[in-house]
């Protein structure tokens, strides 16, 4: 199974479509940091754009442990999140606080449209490494088997690294 997290708008064709609200195209509701209606070991791929930022920081080993169970042996997970060095990067230059509000706090349209936690590449390669993953390293979104979706992955704020479960 291909399993598409925290998915909202962005629905992709063939992927198992989860998200914690239901909307069209939504395949499955269920919260990224339980997954109760996922069996264990049964993704070859988990994809979560803009979503582990919703997660607190204290939470966040167990929600990547986790995610890593449903993976199986050889899975990759593949993560897309605001990367707090390039927004930093864009507000000192641009000095445009409006621009980043979004990137940082969420958009805040619903109860769960709040950021817990930011990132950068060095910290999201702790946090991978420390839940377990191996081979470790930045994804390209314009080459995936899902770029013709458009998803926030695109944006010059994103870090998008992915990883490999044992």
């Amino acid at each position: 199974m291909k399993l598409h997290i925290g998915c909202g708008e962005c629905i992709l064709p063939g992927w198992m479509n989860l998200d914690l609200e239901p909307m069209p195209g939504v395949d499955l509701i269920d919260d990224i940091r339980r997954l109760e209606k996922i069996t264990d070991e049964s993704c070859e791929i988990v994809y979560a754009s803009y979503c582990l930022e919703h997660v607190g920081w204290h939470e966040i080993e167990d929600v990547l442990r986790l995610w890593g169970r449903k993976l199986k042996s050889g899975g990759v997970l593949r993560l897309s999140v605001p990367d707090f060095a390039q927004v930093c990067r864009y507000y000192l230059t641009s000095e445009k606080i409006s621009d980043v509000i979004e990137a940082v706090v969420g958009a805040q349209r619903t109860s769960y449209d709040y950021h817990g936690m930011i990132f950068d590449h060095p910290l999201l390669t702790h946090y991978l490494k420390t839940a377990g993953f191996q081979d470790i390293r930045l994804w390209d979104p314009r080459q995936t088997d899902h770029a013709a979706y458009k998803d926030k992955s695109s944006s010059p704020f994103s870090l998008n690294i992915e990883a490999i479960q044992p």
